[in-house]
This record gives structure tokens, C-alpha cells and sequence, in this order.
């Protein structure tokens, strides 16, 4: 386990340590600001060349419910008839070389955006989603790998949790990104 260093202390919960502020799980490594919980081991179900998790929320809906960014200024950008799921931002791994590459591509698309004056709605969660829909993880993890205590009612079929994320107040968070904006 390693300790996070952010670099806005009002956005925690969101970004946190490798050179372009996404937390990352690779090789049994966990970034414990965004874990609440690890319960169960993880395991070979894990290891891939490119791995990614579906995001909760969005498990069961339709592509055009997805948070991809929709705006064409952005370098996360995301058509409305592209894209198979939304991917959680929380957690991604898999080889070095791979995961190097996806992380250089999302921090050049965010310094590129950033100098052009937009930043994705869902900042680095956008960017990992518009590389994954070009870049196909070769495994994908369910959803007990990433679990949210406020969804159990939507899922009354899970047994086995996991990792539980840290709940976060996104209304909060928005407010305060648009406070240190102005």
C-alpha cells in the first residue's frame, strides 16, 4: 500500500498520486484514499494485460445514461452512438507497459485540455472512458471489486465484496472545485 499525495486537498477523495492524479491498483498495490474496505483477497481474476471494473451506477444502464463527456472541445470526448460500458475511474491496472501507456495518453489529453481552458465533467474518470472504448481492457472486473454500501439495495445478488470505495459527497466536491475556480 502506498500514501497519496494530492495536490488540491478539497478534491481528496478524487485525485490522488501518479504524475496525472488517478489513484491506481496494480499488482496487489491500493491507494487507502479511495478504499474504505478491503474484504476479500484479490486474486489471478485480477491480473491482465489491461484491466478495468464497470462502474457501479452504471452497470445495467443503456449507453446513452453513461457519463462520458459529451462535448467535442475535450480530448475525452465520447460520440453518443460509441462506447459498451462505463468504466469506473477508481480502479485500472495491468502490465507496466500498459499501464504506462494509458496514463501518459490520459495526462497529455488532460494538460491538452487544461491549456485549452476545458476540463472534462468527470475529469480523469472521462479520460480513462474515452481510452478504454479505443484501448479494450483484456479483463474486465465485477462489480464486487468495486462496491459503494449505498447501493447494496441494487444488488441483493452480491455476496462476496471485494473492495467497498470511500463515499464521497460529489455535490460537495463540485461545489468546491467551483469555488477554487473563480
Amino acid at each position: 500500500m502506498y500514501e497519496s499525495k494530492t495536490l488540491q486537498s478539497w478534491r481528496a477523495d478524487v485525485l490522488t498520486a501518479t504524475s496525472w492524479l488517478a489513484p491506481i491498483i496494480w499488482e496487489c498495490t491500493f491507494n487507502l484514499d479511495i478504499i474504505d474496505n478491503i474484504h476479500q483477497r484479490w486474486g489471478a481474476e485480477a491480473l491482465s494485460q489491461l484491466v478495468a471494473a464497470v462502474h457501479l451506477s452504471y452497470y445495467y444502464e443503456r449507453r446513452d445514461k453513461f457519463l462520458y463527456e459529451r462535448r467535442p472541445a475535450s480530448l475525452s470526448f465520447v460520440p453518443l452512438n460509441e462506447g459498451d460500458f462505463y468504466y469506473d475511474g477508481a480502479v485500472f491496472g495491468g502490465t507496466v507497459e500498459e499501464v504506462h501507456k494509458l496514463t501518459r495518453t490520459c495526462q497529455e489529453h488532460l494538460d491538452r485540455d487544461r491549456v485549452n481552458g476545458i476540463e472534462a465533467a468527470w475529469q480523469e474518470e472521462n479520460h480513462l472512458n474515452r481510452y478504454r472504448i479505443y484501448n479494450k481492457p483484456t479483463r474486465l472486473l465485477s462489480r464486487v471489486h468495486i462496491w459503494d454500501y449505498r447501493r447494496s439495495h441494487d444488488a441483493p445478488e452480491i455476496k462476496v465484496i471485494r473492495l467497498a470505495s470511500v463515499i464521497k459527497n460529489n455535490v460537495e466536491i463540485r461545489q468546491c472545485k467551483n469555488v477554487e475556480g473563480q
